[in-house]
């Protein structure tokens, strides 16, 4: 109880790992304890698995797993199996070219459309685009910051 109420993630595999159990066995007692492992989703992150099951019991996608079968062991009452898609931040080249276009029409008012010619060949907007990825990638990386979303997708019944 006193995890939960710290508000610890807390993995079924992670323990049954540290005690050389089954993590489904491990899920299954701790459940009956009254811990929860359908908490924020921020508490897993790509690593952590490409499969999640829905839990029909709490109405919400479980812990990660490496395996659909791994997945449905996360769940008391699993009724369907998705893959997980994780979440990474994308910047938008041509909403970047847009502002830049609205700012110079706002700084100058006639005229401005003229700047950036009307409009930027798609192979410029394409470069625009690798360098802003780029850009955002190295950001994260260098400040350790890792998006823990994921989203099940292609649901399959249990």
């Amino acid at each position: 109880m006193r995890i939960r109420e710290a508000g610890i993630p807390v993995l079924a595999k992670d323990i049954a790992e540290s005690l050389s159990l089954d993590a489904a066995t491990v899920g299954r007692n701790l459940r009956a304890l009254g811990l929860s492992f359908h908490g924020p989703m921020g508490w897993y992150g790509p690593s952590d698995g490409d499969f999640s099951a829905f839990d029909a019991n709490t109405k919400c996608w479980c812990a990660p797993s490496s395996t659909a079968e791994g997945a449905m062991a996360e769940a008391e009452n699993p009724t369907l199996v998705g893959r997980c898609e994780w979440f990474w931040p994308t910047p938008d080249a041509e909403r970047v070219i847009e502002d830049m276009g609205d700012q110079a029409e706002e700084f100058v008012e006639d005229g401005a459309d003229l700047w950036l010619g009307g409009s930027v060949p798609q192979d410029d907007v394409d470069d625009l685009q690798r360098r802003l990825q780029e850009a955002v990638d190295d950001w994260m990386r260098d400040r350790d910051l890792q998006p823990l979303l994921f989203r099940a997708v292609e649901g399959e019944p249990c």
